[in-house]
């Protein structure tokens, strides 16, 4: 049985919009397919889109912000009541700058202060109330305008400001959203996106069509081929997703033996879901009434140790249904 794992398709990540999951890496995590607003695509794993680590496909330069705070200085810049009066170095000979507030304390924080929430660090703005976060009062954020700042703050301390959409809806977004741009709608934006991916990709039971067609050899693990994985004890482990389900197809010797069962899994399991889905889909579309009796079925399942497809699919010469065979591997 597979792992439950959280769907992000057609979510938004920056500039970046989820199209489908790909398959398990070795170290048991997921890649992601995204295509960003430039019309580019990108391959990123879950926690880098839900932390905030890869907002585009990398044709947008890293913003001031985002730069390492070695890689830049603030001296004499002001943010609220706050003055940059000069660097610092510090036990991890990193550089914050030292800040001169208005009511004569200083204080040392990291050049990241023109972020939200981040210009008191170190319990500083805790003892000094009247040091203010960055007003975003007004300003735009791709379809929201903030509209007020309320009294909520996510578990890195940064605001959650009410903002108005164009679509006339009101949500609440922290300021490291905002300024990040990871979100840009209500939510409105995303449904669109949805929408429109939908006319794009064809989806059956979570498994994307376009993309069994067009897969290509993966880099991400130790092999460099797609499913297959080099284990602690020298085997060649062999692995298959299909409709979110992995499906282990043993251990090998060698990697030309592993990769040989990998692409007759390949043949068995996705070739013949393309193949079963296009025939079905063909015949439901011209005999509408046929396919509300019969609907798609691709099964797979094991038995005697072997993966055994159960997949009805049109005969041709008959016009009747026949049925997939075995996969010769345990």
């Amino acid at each position: 049985m597979g792992r439950n794992v959280l769907d992000l398709t057609g979510q938004r990540f920056g500039m970046l919009t989820v199209l489908f999951r790909l398959e398990e890496t070795k170290d048991r995590y997921y890649l992601w397919e995204c295509v960003c607003d430039c019309g580019g695509t990108i391959r990123v794993p879950a926690k880098n889109l839900k932390r905030g680590i890869t907002t585009n496909c990398g044709c947008t330069p890293k913003t001031a912000q985002q730069l390492d705070t070695r890689e830049k200085t603030i001296t004499g810049q002001r943010f609220e009541k706050l003055t940059a009066v000069g660097p610092v170095e510090n036990q991890n000979g990193k550089a914050p700058e030292r800040h001169a507030c208005d009511s004569g304390e200083t204080a040392a924080a990291g050049t990241a202060v023109s972020k939200p929430g981040q210009a008191h660090r170190g319990g500083w703005e805790t003892k000094n109330k009247r040091c203010k976060q960055l007003d975003l009062t007004g300003k735009r954020f791709g379809r929201l305008i903030a509209v007020e700042a309320t009294e909520k703050r996510d578990s890195k301390g940064s605001v959650v400001w009410l903002c108005q959409c164009d679509c006339g809806h009101v949500a609440e977004i922290t300021a490291d959203h905002l300024m990040h741009g990871n979100t840009v709608s209500c939510g409105c934006r995303k449904q669109e996106i949805t929408e429109s991916i939908g006319d794009k990709l064809t989806f059956v039971e979570g498994t994307c069509i376009e993309w069994l067609r067009s897969r290509k050899h993966r880099r991400d693990n130790t092999s460099g081929f797609r499913g297959v994985y080099e284990s602690k004890n020298g085997k060649w482990r062999v692995a298959i997703t299909l409709k979110g389900k992995r499906y282990n197809c043993g251990s090998y010797d060698t990697f030309e033996e592993a990769k040989a069962v990998r692409l007759a899994a390949e043949k068995k399991l996705h070739d013949n879901f393309v193949l079963a889905w296009e025939t079905w889909n063909e015949f439901a579309n011209s005999t509408p009434e046929w396919a509300q009796d019969h609907p798609f079925i691709f099964e797979v399942c094991r038995v005697d140790g072997k993966l055994v497809v159960y997949a009805p699919i049109l005969d041709e010469a008959t016009g009747g249904l026949q049925t997939g065979g075995e996969a010769e591997y345990a």
